[in-house]
């Protein structure tokens, strides 16, 4: 009968060896695969500006962002926002309905008027609501509780509409 920790030794060190040959070829491909000097560009992080009363929108806001590595700004009154709109360099502003109810035409234009995506949370969306939503510029409308999965779903979508958007028209 063969001693077990013989056996656990050998797989180990089969296994060493063949992190290391992985590894090699890995070093092999990526000098043969981009041989020029130029830096890959990657994706910068989503700035995301928040105004939420709720607590469960505002951890999944956390969750998403800290998943996600989002830069996010969270605000306290639709003035605040609209005051700091022109000069606070985000890409999407979420916003709670229950925040301020009427006041979200006032700031979904002023986001569009910046070249901001607007999204909105509500606790009993409509469809009158999302229509309402989508003609003054905004994204949509997300049904509360909403998640950190919910929210990624939507940031990503949010950030192809501006990419395709931007390639469209040639500007942000």
């Amino acid at each position: 009968m063969t001693d077990p920790t013989f056996g656990a030794h050998t797989q180990i060190s089969r296994l060493r060896r063949m992190i290391r040959d992985v590894e090699r070829i890995c070093c092999q491909i990526a000098q043969s695969v981009r041989p020029c000097r130029a830096p890959v560009s990657t994706p910068q992080p989503l700035r995301v500006a928040a105004m939420t009363s709720g607590p469960n929108t505002r951890i999944a806001l956390l969750i998403a962002s800290l998943n996600e590595h989002w830069q996010l700004v969270l605000v306290s009154s639709p003035e605040e926002a609209r005051r700091l709109l022109p000069g606070l360099a985000v890409d999407i502003l979420v916003y709670d309905y229950g925040s301020g109810e009427g006041e979200w035409r006032k700031l979904c234009g002023a986001c569009v008027d910046c070249g901001i995506i607007f999204q909105l949370v509500a606790s009993a969306p409509s469809d009158d609501l999302f229509l309402q939503v989508i003609a003054a510029g905004g994204l949509g409308v997300l049904w509360k509780p909403v998640t950190s999965e919910k929210l990624i779903s939507a940031m990503h979508l949010a950030r192809c509409l501006s990419d395709e958007q931007f390639v469209r028209t040639g500007r942000p």
